[in-house]
């Protein structure tokens, strides 16, 4: 090869190499067209949103979350609103994050008389799914589902500020009127109460408020603002900051950004006005070392964790293995059998049911079928046979409690216990059958003929002496839990026997049982009593709130909630307000019953459910009424109102304290020790 062809063959390199470095230039995206910025100052012309949920747009532009079609707000609502595509949140090839500002105008609107929860959030998410489940409400906000994710999960890669109207303990929660920062988890990694100028709930939207965050990659700071509508933010005050916070170590590098909202047993509307939204691209010097470091001792970590969790699964292989060998026919439950009922093979139940074949009905502890067993003296007798969900530990000590319960309670207004059974992870229990089924299904039968007055007032005493049976009777007093009409079975002749124990609470009758709480609060919506879903502590209280929900609920034939309709409560108390009571009857029933025991009912109802548990009857004292030996007592004029006081130390939460009023009252801001909120019953 001569000079003149190496020179020639190193011009055609140079060429090469320069036309590779242009055309990458050319082809290469510029790095501010890699940011993101939006305005949206109306939401009905917003075509790049994706609205999951209960969500809607309102004629004039607003975003209402947690609200559906209907107009309604309801028990368990979950709502996302997210930008249609995914933001580049950073680059660790290139060392690039992504530095953002938002803000949005909002209200949240509550009744007066309404204890609100639980707030919304600004959330950047990997996906753009709603959660499926009902454990993404409440508390989660609509940030994933607990019941999946429990704790804290780097996986989630969710990072969200917080605008929470609920006091959650369990997630040490400083009150119910503060922002946070929650990475990953809903205990938030920095939580801040609010200053009482700046209340985030309001009535009918009357009061709006603006908040901007801003988030510096490259000084890893991010900043929450609040302040009062129309303001501009050197006006607002700065309610949260947090550094260093890295947010490539917890965020996909592309993520949705949005607005998550949920709703437990109380709820709110969360409104969102306008928004606006930009990212702006920076370099950060050893990005990609510091996630990969980042990673590294993650990895570490894992690898530790995983060798011990292989050890652990050895073991515990060997443990259950010879368990199964010693015990594969069943749970074996530790149950004392000298003072239960009959136990029965698994077989006979199967070909009992006819292999679980003839179903009565289906509930959230288990599935109930019709049987047919031959008892000692070779007579074929009818029963209804309850399998409890397949081996969780949950619904085995709820098995337990109710052999544990009904095996020993002996009442002409009780479902009688027959026996149970377990086998091939089924729990049984075998019962009395009942013809006429629940209360439930007679009370809102399609049929012309509604379920008479006569037997309608009759059930309701039934109810009544089995609960003084109950709570005063007993060796021990037991607080119910569940008392609602789907629950209480009628036999042959339309006599009540409340059933299903599976949440019953035993307790001494020399032990004031409001001392004790639960871990959760257990029961069906509409019937539980409002202290005991704020405090969690049971009481005979609680179970006579749900029984006056259940006496309004069997006199009017209304549902106690209804997306429809107003709430039972609500309906009742403004018809006697109104002077007009007795129009609040079964419809259905065509004024054919007594009038004295229709008033005895509803005017019993409405005592029963006063926001304050000390106000409400007690239970000897109902039974009395409906037997009508004893004379009403008065019924205020106009519907009360309990305030809920609820006093917090740093690690003590004090106990809820109730005081009522027969005006409304509304909430006032205190100091960070106190929060107020107001009872009324059920919504």
């Amino acid at each position: 090869m001569d000079l003149t062809e190496l020179v020639c063959i190193m011009k055609t390199n140079v060429y090469r190499t320069l036309l590779l470095i242009v055309l990458t230039l050319m082809l290469a995206e510029p790095l501010s067209s890699q940011n993101v910025s939006f305005n949206i100052n109306n939401f009905s012309s917003a075509s790049d949103l994706l609205v999951l949920g209960e969500t809607v747009v309102s004629e004039e532009g607003a975003l209402y979350m947690t609200y559906n079609q209907s107009g309604d707000t309801g028990p368990y609502f979950l709502s996302r609103v997210l930008h249609r595509s995914p933001i580049l949140m950073y680059n660790l090839s290139q060392d690039l994050a992504a530095s953002f500002s938002t803000s949005f105008t909002f209200s949240i609107a509550v009744n007066e008389t309404d204890i609100s929860g639980d707030g919304f959030t600004f959330a950047i998410v990997p996906n753009a799914l709603l959660p499926h489940t009902q454990s993404a409400t409440a508390a989660a906000m609509g940030l994933f589902d607990v019941d999946i994710y429990n704790g804290s999960n780097r996986s989630l890669q969710i990072v969200a500020i917080e605008y929470d109207t609920f006091l959650n303990p369990q997630y040490n929660d400083p009150d119910d009127h503060h922002v946070g920062l929650d990475i990953n988890s809903l205990t938030s990694t920095l939580a801040r109460s609010l200053p009482s100028n700046l209340v985030l709930k309001t009535t009918n939207y009357s009061r709006r408020l603006t908040s901007w965050i801003d988030y510096d990659a490259a000084q890893r700071q991010l900043d929450v603002y609040l302040g009062e509508a129309p303001t501009e933010k050197a006006s607002a005050q700065k309610v949260l900051s947090y550094s260093p916070l890295n947010l490539w170590d917890y965020v996909n590098s592309r993520a949705y950004v949005g607005f998550t909202a949920g709703t437990g047993i109380f709820q709110e509307r969360n409104a969102i006005y306008d928004w606006n939204f930009s990212t702006q691209l920076v370099v950060v010097p050893n990005l990609s070392r510091s996630a990969q470091s980042f990673v590294s001792s993650r990895i570490k970590t894992y690898r530790l964790i995983v060798g011990i969790a292989a050890g652990i699964v050895i073991v515990l292989t060997v443990f259950f293995f010879i368990e199964w060998r010693r015990s594969s026919k069943g749970l074996h439950l530790d149950v004392d059998l000298m003072s239960t009922p009959h136990k029965f093979t698994y077989k006979e139940l199967r070909l009992a049911t006819a292999n679980f074949k003839d179903l009565l009905g289906q509930g959230g502890s288990g599935t109930v079928y019709k049987g047919v067993i031959t008892t000692n003296n070779g007579r074929s007798e009818h029963v209804a046979v309850k399998r409890i969900a397949k081996a969780s530990k949950e619904g085995a000590k709820e098995f337990k409690s109710e052999i544990m319960t009904i095996g020993r309670l002996r009442h002409r207004h009780l479902v009688h216990l027959i026996g149970w059974s377990e086998g091939q992870g089924d729990l049984l229990l075998v019962y009395q059958y009942m013809p006429n089924g629940s209360l439930e299904k007679l009370l809102y039968a399609e049929s012309a003929h509604a379920l008479s007055w006569p037997s309608r007032f009759n059930i309701l005493q039934g109810v009544a002496a089995a609960l003084v049976y109950l709570h005063e009777d007993w060796e021990q007093m037991i607080i119910h839990r569940d008392i609602k009409a789907s629950n209480v079975l009628l036999d042959s002749d339309f006599n009540a026997r409340l059933g299903d124990f599976g949440l019953a609470r035993f307790f001494d009758h020399q032990r004031d049982c409001m001392q004790s709480s639960v871990t959760a609060v257990a029961g069906t919506f509409g019937y539980i009593a409002p202290e005991y879903a704020m405090s969690r502590r049971v009481s005979r209280e609680s179970d006579i709130f749900s029984f006056g929900v259940l006496a309004l609920e069997v006199a009017c034939g209304r549902r106690p909630l209804s997306r429809s309709e107003e709430s039972l409560l609500d309906f009742v108390w403004k018809k006697h307000e109104e002077g007009e009571l007795i129009d609040a009857s079964d419809r259905r029933l065509q004024r054919e019953f007594d009038m004295d025991e229709m008033r005895c009912v509803l005017h019993t109802g409405l005592l029963c459910t006063h926001p304050d548990p000390k106000s409400r009857l007690p239970t000897r004292e109902v039974f009395r009424i409906l037997m009508r030996e004893r004379e009403m007592p008065e019924l205020p004029s106009s519907r009360p109102v309990a305030l809920y006081v609820q006093i917090q130390s740093r690690n003590v939460y004090g106990r809820g304290i109730l005081t009522s009023t027969t005006s409304p009252t509304s909430h006032n801001q205190t100091s960070s020790l106190l929060s107020q909120v107001q009872l009324s019953g059920p919504r």
